[in-house]
């Protein structure tokens, strides 16, 4: 079984070897889709872990200027802009919806297929979203685009495989892990049909080495329950075994009890 050092594979640090496991600008474009977005602006939804920072009324501006700057563009064009250097934050987005969310999706291909997204529907309006409603139109691009990775990824374990083994539903987890790339598809497909709250437990836990007390505190629910939802999605993922469920709690205060116990 393996220990609950912090991973935070799902983070945006400055550090280096950040690049590794958070998105970043591309010079070369990722490919165009292969179908436009339907046209439906989303709220932002409030996150919790690592969210991200609303846009003040000053950067609000920025982004609706950009956004603006990008209309009657052709989509190659808007892509190469927005993929450039990233000035509307997709990259830290990302990140802040993927740990809201509790899923282990590779943040680069949440943040190429939002370039994407907005340099599609961009190319298709004759408007740009206003300063307060920029946070909201992109939480929606990502929101889609994270909706079409599932999709795609549910699809991928259905037929057994795909085309491009980068774009594998467990290839970002097995890379970060140095796990089987060929055995973790189904176990991250399965783990991604867990409920926000199983995941996002796991996610505090094991990436963030919470304690159990401050797990409990965010996410509610007793030690015996939240024990039980860190094993179940450790054993969808293949890291704990049958034998492992009844000295899950164990382990756990165990570790609660050393870190209160450091200086």
């Amino acid at each position: 079984m393996t220990g609950f050092r912090p991973l935070n594979i799902l983070t945006f640090p400055e550090r280096e070897g950040a690049s590794a496991i958070a998105p970043t600008p591309r010079k070369d474009p990722p490919p165009p889709p292969r179908e436009g977005p339907a046209h439906r602006p989303d709220r932002a939804r409030p996150g919790v872990l690592i969210p991200h920072a609303p846009t003040d009324e000053s950067e609000g501006a920025k982004a609706a200027a950009f956004l603006e700057s990008l209309l009657g563009l052709s989509e190659a064009e808007a892509v190469h802009r927005i993929a450039s250097s990233d000035p509307l934050a997709l990259g830290p987005r990302s990140i802040a919806l993927l740990r809201r969310e509790g899923l282990l999706v590779d943040p680069q291909r949440l943040y190429e297929g939002a370039i994407i997204e907005v340099a599609c529907e961009m190319s298709l309006e004759d408007r740009a979203p206003r300063p307060e409603e920029v946070d909201g139109w992109l939480a929606g691009r990502l929101e889609r685009t994270l909706a079409r990775i599932l999709n795609r990824d549910a699809e991928w374990v259905r037929n057994g495989g795909g085309d491009d083994p980068a774009q594998a539903p467990g290839a970002f987890l097995a890379r970060t892990l140095r796990l089987d790339p060929a055995r973790m598809d189904e176990p991250t497909v399965r783990f991604h049909n867990l409920s926000k709250r199983t995941r996002r437990r796991f996610f505090a836990l094991v990436l963030d080495g919470w304690t159990l007390t401050k797990t409990a505190e965010w996410f509610g629910g007793d030690a015996r329950e939240i024990a039980d939802d860190l094993w179940e999605a450790l054993f969808l993922l293949g890291l704990a075994r049958e034998e492992h469920r009844e000295g899950m709690l164990d382990e756990l205060l165990r570790r609660e009890s050393t870190l209160e116990n450091q200086p």
